[in-house]
Formats: structure tokens, C-alpha cells, sequence
């Protein structure tokens, strides 16, 4: 990058004005072709990729602050660093899981598992879609289930009921209505259609004491 490519990209501007610049280009296309084999090589190695799942904020300020410790301090101190690097590591792995992931716009559903893996349900969706949603997870990909029916219920492990588009109006901890026409208000929290359309992809976490939605960019809103 340093000693090739961008010597030669500079130049092959400069020859532009001759119109000399394919062979520049030519020698530059085999410089970024080592770069690229050398990437999926990488990538393709044993454990190049790690899937974390969902990562918290706090993780990342952790790493960072050893990512920075190590570059900053030399010396005997320095080591330290990977120990904070380790540490957000931990916290990584540590993530809560979603319990929901909804996109109205696919509509598609994604839920944890009672061994906290991610099953999707859905009639058509496209496989970054399904990916990026099993990284949230921590998985590799997930097995995706035919949506068979508008109704969906699940109880999450800590017993929060989420009920999509009810039939019969029961108490829930949160109601996504995906039509106008759904009348029934006994959510903690009600989701309409206008909510939806305009936030599009949302995920819920839920504990024993409360739930939350997060969406564009960690954006929090909070509910019993």
C-alpha cells in the first residue's frame, strides 16, 4: 500500500493528462489483487473470524483503552494493555443476547431459543440479512422457519410476553401490531404500524425487572 499502490495511483493521475494511464492502472490492478488473496487468505485461516454477538458500548471503550495503552507506553507497564484487551474480550463474550430482532420492512421475526440460539422466522429473506442477524447472536448463520401464519406469540426466558398482531386481546409486555385494524391496547407497550414504518428493524432485551428496544444506532427506549 505504502511502497506500490498508492505511488502508483498518485501517478496514474498524473499520466491521465497524456492519456497514458492504463498501464499504470494495469500494474496497480496486480498490486491490489496480492492485497485482496492475501485478504481471503486471512479470512479463511482457522479462527480468523470470531462472532461476539452483541457488543456493548463499555467492551469496546475497554479495548480501545487498551488498544491505545499498548500503542501510547513502552516498557514494563506496556504488557497491561492486553490484559485490558482481554478483559473487554470477556465482556464480549459476556453480551446479553436479544431476545427479539423484528423487521417490519421483511417481515421477518428472529427469537432466542431455549438454548440461546437464534431461530428466524420468515417467508423471504435475503441471506445478508440472516447472517447479520446471526453475528448478533454470535453465530456463524441461523436456520430460518416458513412464517406460517400473522399471529405470533413468545415468552422470553424471563417470562415477558411479546405478543405480534394478537387475536384475542390479552396482557402482554410488548405489542407489536403490524395492521391498523388491531383495537386491542393491553400492552405494557404497544408498537403500532406508524412506529414500525418509521424505525423499521428493531431488537428487544428483556430481564426479569424490565424490557428495552434498541434501534439506529443503540437509540434506547425503555418499558416494563
Amino acid at each position: 500500500m505504502s511502497f506500490f499502490l498508492m505511488p502508483l495511483a498518485l501517478l496514474s493521475l498524473f499520466m491521465m493528462v497524456f492519456n497514458c494511464e492504463k498501464i499504470i492502472l494495469k500494474i496497480a490492478g496486480f498490486f491490489i489483487e496480492i492485497i485482496s488473496s492475501a485478504a481471503k487468505f486471512a479470512n479463511e485461516l482457522p479462527g480468523s473470524v470470531w462472532y461476539f454477538g452483541q457488543i456493548s458500548k463499555m467492551s469496546i471503550i475497554i479495548f480501545l483503552l487498551g488498544f491505545f495503552w499498548i500503542c501510547i507506553w513502552h516498557g514494563r507497564i506496556r504488557p497491561y494493555g492486553f490484559i485490558i484487551m482481554m478483559i473487554s474480550f470477556i465482556l464480549m463474550f459476556n453480551s446479553p443476547k436479544p431476545d427479539l430482532i423484528f423487521d417490519y420492512n421483511l417481515k421477518a421475526i428472529g427469537i432466542k431459543n431455549n438454548h440461546n440460539n437464534l431461530e428466524i422466522y420468515a417467508n423471504d429473506m435475503p441471506s445478508f440479512n440472516r447472517t447479520y442477524w446471526a453475528n448478533w447472536f454470535g453465530q456463524e448463520d441461523a436456520e430460518i422457519f416458513p412464517m406460517n401464519k400473522n399471529e405470533f406469540t413468545f415468552i422470553t426466558e424471563h417470562g415477558k410476553k411479546i405478543i405480534i398482531n394478537p387475536k384475542e386481546c390479552v396482557s402482554s409486555s410488548v405489542q407489536i401490531n403490524t395492521n391498523y385494524n388491531n383495537s386491542c391496547k393491553k400492552g405494557n407497550i404497544i408498537l403500532d404500524r406508524d412506529f414500525l414504518k418509521k424505525i423499521g428493524t428493531f431488537i428487544v432485551f428483556c430481564n426479569k425487572i424490565k424490557c428495552w428496544i434498541e434501534y439506529d444506532n443503540n437509540t434506547r427506549f425503555v418499558f416494563k
